[in-house]
């Protein structure tokens, strides 16, 4: 009887050891898909609102100029999404924004729960799926 108690005592240590380093590996594998994805909005957010910062601390940012300048973007040139993401998962604010604001301007959506979004000032957050459904967008 004491063997099989033994064995059964490693095969709970080996289970809770497995269990541990799984769910290591999928929280790491979350922080890498999440930098990929930050790094990516923040070189649409260039692209959208253009390389003199200068010209665009006037204006609004409007959708559909948003919309072409990235779709250009994405159709040229080295690749700006990650290798898990393709342009169906690129969102737009469907509303003009100012320049310089907190307002959300893109968004990346990597799977139904890895919502990554940049404001019109350049900051990246993760949002919740009740966030990403309450922001007015649209589609690339």
């Amino acid at each position: 009887m004491s063997k099989i108690r033994w064995v059964l005592v490693v095969v709970v240590v080996v289970l809770v050891a497995l269990g541990y380093v799984s769910n290591r590996m999928a929280s790491t594998h979350k922080r890498v898909q999440a930098v990929a994805l930050i790094n990516a909005l923040q070189q649409l957010h260039d692209v959208a609102v253009g390389t003199n910062q200068a010209d665009s601390v006037a204006r609004d940012l409007d959708p559909s100029s948003v919309r072409t300048r990235v779709l250009d973007r994405l159709g040229h040139g080295p690749q700006l999404l990650p290798s898990f993401v393709n342009t169906d998962s690129v969102y737009v604010t469907r509303q003009r924004i100012p320049f310089q604001s907190t307002n959300l301007l893109l968004s990346i959506k990597a799977g139904d729960r890895l919502i990554y979004a940049i404001t019109a000032d350049r900051q990246a957050r993760e949002l919740s799926i009740d966030q990403f459904r309450s922001w007015q967008h649209e589609g690339l």
